[in-house]
Parts: structure tokens; sequence; C-alpha cells
């Protein structure tokens, strides 16, 4: 249910909103991403499937299942991963953990609005990846799950453009966090001059404005991962489902 969606959750404490009021902006423009035009292209395109009758295959299913739980934990790893300050090879690293990065660099929001959209270019390529090979695997199985398959393909190339607009508002509602959160620190330390470097450990330490502004980051982070997986695994729910009914 999109009331009990972390995602939703997180930008209603971000943006000081009641969820019932996030909950119905976005269920709005969710609703909005299929367009007369769409629906009336998908209506075609469901009574042009063609009536198979080949037989059924579940063989690949396990194998299926067990790509998209180890795809999920690595994408999920990788985003992890990305805010510790100790992995060099990560090729996605929040801005404090750059060599040579200076602390005044730290007070702007662009380094973190890229370091965020990077992740969502990943997470859309990874997912998307994902998804084209449960396709795949349902195709392969059963008469139905080829029509759902299908379905799900047309659905996805319908509303694409309009889904990335809509994710594309997250990075802008996690600057009013960081907005928020660099005032209150610039408050309570008073600044008047540049920052200095040897502050940056002080920001990262547990309840530093810089490190509550990353767990927020990261649990935001996490949440639209979660939101974008959800057609992955109901594709994935429906293969299981016929499954155990035959």
């Amino acid at each position: 249910m999109l009331d009990r969606s972390t995602l939703v959750h997180m930008l209603a404490e971000l943006t000081g909103s009641k969820v019932s009021a996030v909950e119905r902006n976005l269920s709005l423009r969710l609703a909005g991403l299929i367009g007369l035009s769409d629906s009336i292209t998908l209506a075609r395109a469901l009574k042009q499937l063609p009536d198979t009758s080949a037989a059924q295959n579940f063989a690949n299913t396990s194998t299926i299942q067990e790509d998209v739980l180890a795809s999920r934990e690595r994408m999920l790893t990788m985003i992890s991963r990305s805010f510790s300050p100790d992995i060099e090879t990560m090729p996605v690293r929040v801005p404090s953990a750059n060599a040579g990065v200076k602390a005044d660099a730290l007070l702007v929001y662009q380094p973190y609005q890229r370091f965020y959209i990077t992740h969502q270019v990943e997470m859309a390529a990874g997912i998307q990846s994902l998804r084209e090979r449960v396709r795949q695997a349902l195709a392969a199985a059963s008469p139905q799950m080829h029509k759902l398959a299908v379905l799900d393909r047309i659905v996805d190339d319908s509303i694409t453009i309009q889904s990335r607009k809509l994710f594309s508002v997250t990075p802008k509602i996690l600057e009013r966090s960081f907005e928020q959160l660099l005032a209150e620190h610039l408050e309570q330390d008073a600044l008047t001059e540049e920052a200095s470097d040897s502050e940056v450990s002080e920001w990262l330490a547990p309840g530093g404005w810089l490190a509550r502004f990353y767990d927020n980051m990261r649990e935001l982070l996490f949440a639209e991962f979660d939101v974008r997986l959800q057609p992955v695994l109901g594709l994935l729910e429906a293969l299981n489902e016929q499954v155990t009914d035959t």
C-alpha cells in the first residue's frame, strides 16, 4: 500500500508535510503516468496478444529467484558501501570520502545532488536489466506468464519518461534536509570564517550534522530502491504463485 511506503513517510518528514498529503500527491502523479493515448495503445496490444498453447516450463523459476535476490543484495550493498570513507575502490562515493576534498566544498548541496543522481541512474539501469531477465523467465514459463511479460514491457515503455520525472523530485526534496541541517549547524557554531578541514571529522561523527544528513540520504536511497524494485518483485511473485498452483 502506498500509505505504508517508507519512501512516502520519508518524503513527508523531509518536507514537513502530512503523510496523507504526500500520499495524495504521489497517488495523483502515479495515476497520471499512463495517459489516454497510452491506455489505447495498451488495450490494442492486449487484444493482439496471441493465445499460445505452449507447454509449461518452470525449470528456471528457482534460478531467476536466486538472481533477483542476489542482484537486490548486490545493489543495496553498493549503496551502503558508497558511504564508507575507507573503501577507495568504490566508483561512487560520498563527497567527504574523496581525497583532498575541502571543508568549504561540503557546505554546498551540488556534490551531494550529483552523488544521489548517480545512484539513481545506476539503480534504474540495474533494475531494468533485472526486470528484463525476469520477463524472459516468465515468457518461457507458460502462456499466461508470457502474456504478463508482454504486458509488463508495454506498461514499462509507456511510463518510463514520466516515472523518471517523478523520481527526479527526490533529490530536490533531499536538498531541504541538507539546508535545514546546515543552517542549524551554522547557527549553533556561529561561524563567521571559512570552515577548516579539521572540522569535517566532527561533522561526520555520530550526531554531527553531516552524519545526520548522510543517514537521511542513505535511507532515502534504500526507500527509493525498494519502490523501483516493486515491479520486479511483482512479476516474480506472479511466477511463484503459478508454480505453486500447478
